[in-house]
């Protein structure tokens, strides 16, 4: 064969190479045989559509759909007979938390039974066959409803799907309940003539117990305690007990966030039942959730038996001679409102810091030399204290002989345990960035 031949014969085979490629991408264009990669990213794509999908909702949104759906939903029922309460409505958001359906559920509690459970409670009585029983207006509801702890509004209440066999998990994450309007003190808060309802989201049901809602209410609860420094501090308000400092230069912020936590942590869940460093932290966390859920409105409602209400548990009394003591700070002339309104509150709980700390001052330079340098060695820790001690129970709890609580007084035992939440919520810093 010579070499023209052969010549020839490679440039038809090159030439059949070149239609059999041409062939084989325009049936890849027309979709009828994919190659390897694409048939991958198909399978991929299917795999995709199957699969669970990634969770695109946090607890925090839900509880804020939650309250808003509580909100717009329709007044809560009462029947009273001759003027008297005998049973009213309950609504609770309910929530799956395994895929983000949130559901109102209303059920009928008997006044009698809400009554008897507060009696306990103000007691310090905690009795499970005394506990109201949530009653479903709807008879085939199928949500069922169990009173772990007793607080109205803020009670520890679990929830069940009567009869699921799924691996669905429910909690209640608002509700809303009714009150007498003697317990609000805000007009805009007043919802009928006679009862009010509340929309309040308990921290309370081990599922809200959030890391994300932890962070919310530290980071609330710092701001409103910043603001309250902030228009201390450009209201140029002196100090009594530091008269050649600014009030707000005597104190820091981390003290003032402390006290608010120890007002409202139950001495007994964090100083008894608490065993190790987490369960305590747990415990003192429980009021930073009630701000990351609830805000502003946290302790709007709450009233002790004494009478001290708001977030800094400040009696009216109180409320009244830090008006009259420290005119420049501007605090709301409405005491009652004062006490509840987050800022006010945190300014006046300043100001008591201030004033009783004053007191104690007094009293030292009165007492004689040894006392003088008692108070004077004190460290910041414990002049924390004193000023924790006598915000608790009034400057003469401060033993100027010894520089610590004095047991003598009526009350010391209170203030003592006052002073131990300090000490241990001190301890878990939890507000070190």
């Amino acid at each position: 064969m010579d070499w023209k031949s052969i010549r020839l014969i490679l440039w038809l085979a090159l030439l059949m190479i070149g239609v059999l490629l041409l062939f084989s991408l325009t049936l890849v264009e027309g979709g009828q045989f994919p190659s390897l990669s694409s048939q991958a990213i198909i399978v991929e794509a299917v795999d995709s559509s199957n699969s669970k999908s990634v969770q695109d909702w946090t607890l925090l949104e839900k509880v804020e759909e939650c309250k808003e759906a509580l909100r717009n939903s329709s007044k809560l029922e009462f029947v009273e007979k001759k003027g008297k309460l005998i049973k009213k409505q309950v609504a609770l958001c309910v929530l799956n938390i395994e895929t983000g359906e949130v559901l109102e559920k209303r059920f009928w509690l008997d006044e009698q039974d809400v009554a008897r459970a507060n009696k306990l409670r103000r007691n310090y009585q905690n009795n499970p066959n005394n506990l109201p029983k949530f009653m479903p207006i709807d008879p085939q509801e199928d949500f069922e409803v169990t009173t772990n702890w007793w607080n109205n509004w803020a009670s520890d209440l679990s929830v069940e799907k009567i009869g699921s066999a799924s691996n669905d998990i429910y909690i209640v994450a608002g509700n809303k309940f009714s009150v007498p309007n003697s317990y609000i003190d805000y007009p805009e808060d007043k919802t009928g003539p006679k009862y009010s309802d509340i929309v309040f989201v308990s921290p309370y049901p081990e599922g809200i117990h959030d890391p994300e809602i932890v962070r919310a209410g530290i980071e609330f609860l710092s701001r409103r305690v910043s603001l309250a420094f902030d228009e201390l501090r450009s209201q140029g308000i002196k100090s009594l007990s530091f008269p050649d400092q600014l009030v707000v230069d005597t104190m820091s912020e981390t003290f003032v966030k402390s006290i608010l936590l120890v007002e409202q942590t139950d001495p007994d869940a964090i100083l008894n039942k608490a065993k190790t460093d987490e369960e305590k932290r747990k415990v003192a966390e429980k009021v930073l959730l009630r701000y990351g859920l609830n805000g502003d409105k946290a302790y709007r409602y709450t009233v002790s038996k004494a009478g001290a209400a708001g977030p800094a548990q400040i009696m009216a009394s109180t409320g009244s001679l830090m008006y009259r003591t420290y005119p420049e700070a501007n605090l709301f002339r409405d005491i009652d409102i004062g006490r509840l309104d987050m800022v006010n509150a945190i300014k006046t709980e300043i100001l008591v810091f201030d004033h009783h700390l004053s007191e104690v001052r007094r009293r030292v330079n009165s007492s004689g030399s040894r006392a003088k340098t008692i108070f004077t060695n004190l460290n910041e820790d414990l002049l924390d204290e004193v000023r924790g001690m006598v915000y608790n129970g009034g400057p003469s709890k401060y033993n100027v002989a010894t520089g610590g609580l004095n047991m003598r007084k009526k009350g010391a035992g209170e203030t003592k345990l006052f002073l131990e939440k300090l000490r241990v919520i001190r301890g878990l810093k939890l507000f070190d960035v």
